[in-house]
């Protein structure tokens, strides 16, 4: 169970998200499905945590007034997390934020994990903090939700220790070794440890546009950036494994073939090619020619960063994704849903894709339903939605829609969806 929880933040209002395996989202313009993944991926990043960082090389929140929710009464926002495992181990984290010569400045922490319930807040030089020690075995959703607005702790003191603030993550190991030193010297053996939540700690998110493809390719890059530039090295390493024990070959072919956007990939190495600075270039192969990525239709280089990296990464890692239809035509964007259906369902891949296509969530379904259907099926749940976004005079919304274990969506939908999308497939029957 992995969930986001967010108030006063860029228009929505004490918003909980439940997030299953794949999460598709979908609704109109400029109701917050952008926000949502440009928050995901400043609070995976290194800087947010360590330094208070609310942007990244790829994300930018530039102030707290572009953060907060406009014209409202409210002079903070907040930020939760939960995440609980299979092993029923669990971790829950809320943060307020300030405005702080108009940036975002952390006032308070609460987190709740399986031993501790806990509370910090900055005051001046000095952290103030209260606990309360626990013993409790899971957590559930609604736990949570009740957490969020009233941690339980008011009935409990301050205590107050002056600290020199520098980032979250310091924060909390300072806290654990006061209180770790306060059980000591009560004679209690107990060792506390606190942490962040681990749910964003694997975590890949991918700008909406790709970096432009180059002729040729000279220097060595394998560190992940958002926008792909690292992904001509990453697939240089790749093709050069000739062992290919994980048929990468066959997945990248199969996608092309499938797409029609290209029949293989090949890397032509330029000089020597035994020196791995040497450069090299990257040939599409399409209905028999050989053409260099920067001949052939800008959809393949949009793309390709998004499957190399899905492919490159070990299994259960999340994939924060914008927009991946973009200029693919529609064989390609089902062949996209192909593809993601195969990677969750047989690599065990985590995604959160914003889009615009049916044709991709469609085709999706489709390979559930097939799925299903079959007799060697295992599959009990697709452990997929769609978040629809809405937005109205209030502010934004959204609401999660099941996708069935038969790829049908759940009855649970809003008026928004259904008036539109259903109401829009039944017209097209009648065609």
């Amino acid at each position: 169970m992995k969930i986001l929880y967010i108030d006063n933040f860029r228009g929505f209002e004490s918003t909980f998200l439940s997030f299953e395996d794949v999460n598709f989202f979908v609704g109109e313009n400029s109701t917050g499905k952008t926000s949502i993944l440009k928050l995901l991926g400043i609070i995976s990043s290194q800087g947010f945590w360590n330094y208070q960082y609310f942007n990244t090389d790829e994300i930018n929140f530039d102030s707290f007034s572009e953060i907060i929710t406009l014209n409202s009464s409210k002079e903070f926002f907040d930020i939760g997390i939960l995440e609980s495992t299979n092993d029923n181990s669990f971790s829950a984290m809320k943060l307020r934020f300030i405005e702080k010569d108009n940036m975002p400045s952390l006032k308070e922490l609460s987190l709740l994990n399986n031993e501790i319930n806990m509370q910090i807040t900055i005051d001046g030089d000095f952290l103030k903090y209260r606990f309360e020690l626990l013993t409790i075995k899971y957590i559930t959703e609604d736990f949570f939700n009740t957490w969020i607005s009233n941690n339980g702790l008011n009935n409990y003191p301050f205590l107050r220790n002056e600290f020199d603030f520098l980032g979250i993550r310091s924060i909390l190991f300072h806290v654990q070794s006061f209180i770790n030193s306060q059980l000591k010297s009560e004679g209690k053996d107990i060792l506390l440890k606190v942490s962040i939540p681990s749910f964003l700690t694997n975590f890949a998110w991918t700008a909406p546009i790709r970096a432009t493809p180059l002729k040729t390719y000279d220097s060595y890059a394998l560190s992940f950036k958002p926008d792909g530039t690292h992904t001509p090295y990453v697939l240089k390493e790749i093709l050069d494994n000739e062992k290919d024990e994980f048929g990468v070959r066959r997945i990248l072919t199969k996608f092309g073939l499938d797409s029609g956007i290209f029949d293989n990939i090949i890397i032509n190495k330029l000089g020597s090619g035994k020196n791995k600075n040497d450069a090299f270039e990257i040939i599409i192969m399409l209905n028999g020619k050989s053409l260099n990525i920067t001949n052939v239709g800008y959809g393949v280089s949009q793309i390709l960063p998004l499957l190399v990296e899905v492919i490159a990464r070990p299994d259960d890692t999340w994939f924060a994704i914008q927009q991946p239809e973009i200029h693919l035509h529609p064989r390609a964007q089902a062949a996209l849903g192909d593809f993601i259906f195969k990677s969750k369902f047989i690599d065990k891949q985590k995604f959160i894709i914003e889009t615009h296509s049916d044709y991709i969530i469609d085709r999706y379904r489709i390979r559930i339903n097939k799925e299903h259907r079959s007799k060697d099926s295992k599959l009990e749940s697709s452990k997929s939605q769609v978040v629809f976004f809405m937005r109205n005079e209030k502010g934004n919304r959204l609401q999660t829609i099941k996708i069935n274990s038969d790829g049908s969506y759940s009855d649970d939908q809003p008026a928004e969806f259904r008036d539109f999308f259903i109401n829009e497939q039944f017209e097209l029957i009648t065609i």
